[in-house]
């Protein structure tokens, strides 16, 4: 799976990148998740982490994206299309979902167009999970 026009790794690159293999284990998620915590990884190697198998390494790189405000277009980009992709609607915790925080790493990031990208994917997220979303974004101080 590849998405050109935002640049992300596809699948086959977790096999080659600078951080080796596949991600087989807790450890080595726990060693990525680290390594986008201090900036080891540049802006390419952590838009490709939003593939990535496991959903928690998902959600951290989605997190650390935000964090590239040079790169502001292309994250709110990567930021709508994790939160409309099916594969993150898996749980983290209770009923919070990798999506979830797709759409609460628009509304982090505070552009007029990633606020907007945001409120058009509240509006439309389907219920019941869209109370938990609501939930979700008002726990973390990010909605009214």
């Amino acid at each position: 799976m590849r998405c050109p026009q935002y640049h992300c790794a596809d699948a086959a690159t977790y096999e080659t990148n600078s951080w080796g293999k596949q991600m087989k284990n807790q450890p080595d998620a726990q060693e990525l998740i680290a390594k986008m915590g201090i900036k080891l990884l540049a802006f390419k190697e952590t838009c490709g982490l939003v593939l990535h198998p496991s959903p928690v390494v998902r959600a951290n790189a989605l997190m650390h994206l935000i964090a590239h405000v040079d790169h502001t277009n292309s994250v709110e980009g990567i930021l709508k299309l994790a939160a409309i992709n099916p594969d993150n609607r898996v749980p983290l915790m209770g009923t919070i979902s990798v999506a979830h925080v797709a759409v609460a790493c628009l509304l982090r990031l505070g552009t007029h167009s990633a606020t907007a990208t945001a409120n058009e994917l509240l509006q439309a997220w389907p219920e019941p999970d869209r109370s938990d979303l609501i939930w979700y974004l008002r726990s973390e101080e990010i909605w009214k």
